[in-house]
């Protein structure tokens, strides 16, 4: 999978979530509607581009977000973006990784604002 395309013209976060954890699901739903001048590119690592946008209907994701299903390069992206320890947000610039943030870190931040 091959993002360089997508990003070189600017900024963008890309949430690699899972249809099995409904904490990376309902991360990619508010993170779709908060990103403040971000392209959003949501990729499900476990189904394919079909079924990744009934579930990222069903928990209303922005419709500005673009939905991708992964599940062909699921064991290659697992590895390459050290997913096995969870789902992981990446905020890219130019084609580049500037940061990353797991989905857990950006969860204890939703409930914290909730609270």
């Amino acid at each position: 999978m091959d993002l360089r395309g997508e990003t070189e013209s600017g900024s963008m976060m890309v949430l690699f979530w899972s249809t099995k954890d409904a904490q990376s699901r309902m991360v990619n739903a508010w993170m779709s509607r908060h990103t403040d001048g971000y392209q959003y590119l949501s990729i499900c690592v476990d189904a394919d581009t079909w079924t990744a946008r009934q579930y990222a209907e069903l928990d209303n994701i922005a419709p500005s977000a673009r939905v991708i299903g992964a599940n062909e390069h699921r064991h290659s992206l697992i590895s390459r973006m050290d997913l096995k320890s969870g789902m992981k947000l990446f905020r890219l610039a130019d084609g580049r990784i500037k940061t990353m943030v797991p989905v857990s870190d950006i969860w204890d931040s939703i409930a914290m604002v909730g609270s």
